[in-house]
């Protein structure tokens, strides 16, 4: 296990944090974030909430069609995922969600 310090929290969640900005992600809304236990979805969450947003979790294990309905009643405006084939469920439903 590698050890991280609280510079490199602030500086990941800062990267991220400006990252959704600059996509559009403003206080309020929600991002989705399918990932496992592991220190970036820590980032990501508190990125999310850094902007005001708010942290809609998203299991991988959920099939294409549960996820479509997290992401339609949720509003969530983004999603991050941790590997291609969270991304790839996701692209199966994007066209059918806000």
């Amino acid at each position: 296990m590698r050890a991280i310090t609280w510079r490199t929290y602030r500086d990941r969640v800062r990267e991220i944090a400006l990252g959704l900005v600059d996509h559009g992600v403003r206080h309020g809304d929600r991002v989705a974030v399918m990932s496992s236990a592991r220190p970036e979805w820590a980032f990501v969450a508190l990125a999310v909430q850094s902007v005001g947003g708010v942290v809609v979790g998203v299991y991988s294990t959920n099939s294409p069609a549960e996820i479509e309905q997290i992401l339609a009643h949720s509003e969530a405006v983004a999603f991050m995922g941790e590997t291609a084939t969270e991304l790839d469920k996701v692209a199966e439903i994007a066209a059918r969600t806000p």
